[in-house]
């Protein structure tokens, strides 16, 4: 009788072994599925996809946007990308964002974005000539204006915020406060070296 037991519990330990491990492999594959690109849900106006190695063109519903296209929306227009793990990017007027596959990192060129990350979802980075963000499970408001400020807004969740050229220094922004900071920019700035 002991062995009949002790083959069934042998049995039952190599069947829970094997669906953890089959889970594993899942969540494993789905988060790489995750960062891989993301699904323009809506166009409003002009909205422009610019891959590195084509020219720009139109963006539609539905539009897959991958590493190496950046999106660039025109005056009074906006657009929504949702990514495979239900993130979600609402970009304004006047803006270029760009993402790099497999890292999560979000590229803010200027302009104003709302970044909906869910909570389980893995964090981003979002990063501006002026700062870094890092978020996980969170909602934010990012605003950024090359020559002029930078805003960013907690709606949810906890992010924290690193200021560029200013080692280690860093600030957390809880639900409903807001970071705002003037850029300091100069001749050298608009060839590409922005100072926060």
């Amino acid at each position: 009788m002991k062995s009949s037991s002790s083959s069934r519990a042998q049995w039952e330990f190599v069947l829970a072994a094997i669906v953890l491990l089959s889970l594993m492999i899942s969540a494993g594959m789905t988060i790489g599925a995750q960062l891989k690109e993301a699904r323009v849900t809506q166009v409003i106006k002009e909205v422009q996809l610019l891959p590195t190695q084509a020219a720009p063109r139109p963006a539609t519903v539905n539009d897959n946007v991958r590493d190496g296209t950046a999106v660039r929306t025109g005056a009074d227009s906006r657009t929504e990308l949702t990514f495979t793990d239900q993130t979600l990017a609402r970009l304004g007027a006047n803006m270029i964002f760009s993402f790099n596959e497999g890292t999560r990192n979000l590229d803010l060129g200027g302009g104003a974005m709302l970044l909906y990350v869910p909570k389980g979802a893995g964090g981003a980075k979002i990063s501006t000539a002026a700062i870094t963000a890092a978020i996980t499970g969170t909602t934010v408001l990012l605003e950024y204006h090359p020559y002029a400020y930078i805003k960013f807004i907690s709606l949810e969740g906890i992010a924290r915020v690193f200021l560029k050229h200013y080692l280690g220094e860093s600030v957390l922004i809880y639900p409903g406060q807001m970071a705002h900071r003037q850029t300091r920019c100069n001749h050298s700035a608009r060839a590409g070296r922005c100072r926060s």
